[in-house]
């Protein structure tokens, strides 16, 4: 990921730095010197004490903490579809999740991570968006919140499947099942999209009929979750005690 930012950066771009690091210890960056600390998709590994302490060390007061996470993929519209994806993530594959971030993930959606320092953080915020087709009960939409959204092939969506940690963990439990672009039967994603195919009468005639199901458009929405803090401002004293400004 470092090397494709690096080489994605623009020649003439010269004021970025690219730092290898966990988020609970960062000695590179000087203390109250940072205005704005973005995590997407990360907060849910984070140890909530340390991090906490080194945000409060290198974020100048006004600045704001963002931590952002989505999941949870809804085939909108699509309802047999929907419940193949949701049967493949909360059925299937929960013996490979990668503990214990997923359980934080999905624990009514309440991260430990969340800021618990109220002595320098204030302004704390936590805006969720459930898609309309998600079963979560207890879980309620916040207004302002962000929606996830997505228009995309089944392919782009197999290809991101691909990426998603849990299915790293079961290629690795089971090496002898290849996919079929790896000339084997096919692995846990071959079929799965397998099963959504069949779960639609449209999509499977289009198939039957000799179209490619890499090409059929689906509409997704994500669970997505968004936590912000921000550093207290310090109060500095004027000649009068009496007086005191932010």
């Amino acid at each position: 990921m470092l090397k494709q930012a690096a080489r994605a950066q623009k020649s003439d771009v010269s004021n970025v730095q690219y730092n290898q690091s966990n988020a609970e210890s960062l000695p590179f960056i000087a203390s109250k010197t940072v205005d704005l600390v973005i995590a997407c998709q990360a907060a849910h590994w984070f140890d909530p004490e340390p991090l906490w302490k080194e945000m409060t060390r290198i974020v100048r007061p006004g600045g704001t903490v963002v931590f952002w996470n989505w999941g949870h993929y809804v085939v909108m519209g699509r309802p047999q579809v929907n419940r193949a994806v949701q049967k493949f993530f909360f059925e299937d594959l929960v013996p490979y999740w990668p503990q214990p971030g997923i359980s934080v993930f999905n624990n009514e959606w309440m991260y430990p991570v969340e800021c618990r320092d109220f002595a320098n953080w204030t302004d704390l915020t936590r805006l969720v968006s459930i898609p309309a087709d998600d079963d979560a009960p207890g879980v309620s939409n916040t207004p302002g919140a962000i929606k996830m959204r997505a228009s995309q092939t089944l392919g782009s969506l197999e290809t991101l499947i691909r990426t998603l940690s849990m299915v790293h963990e079961w290629r690795k439990a089971h090496p002898e099942s290849l996919s079929v672009k790896e000339g084997g039967c096919g692995d846990c994603v071959d079929t799965l999209m397998r099963d959504m195919i069949e779960g639609d009468e449209k999509w499977r005639a289009f198939v039957t009929s000799g179209g490619n199901w890499r090409d059929i458009e689906v509409d997704l929405e994500m669970r997505s979750i968004l936590l912000m803090a921000r550093r207290k401002q310090s109060l500095s004293y004027c000649a009068d005690p009496h007086e005191r400004q932010p």
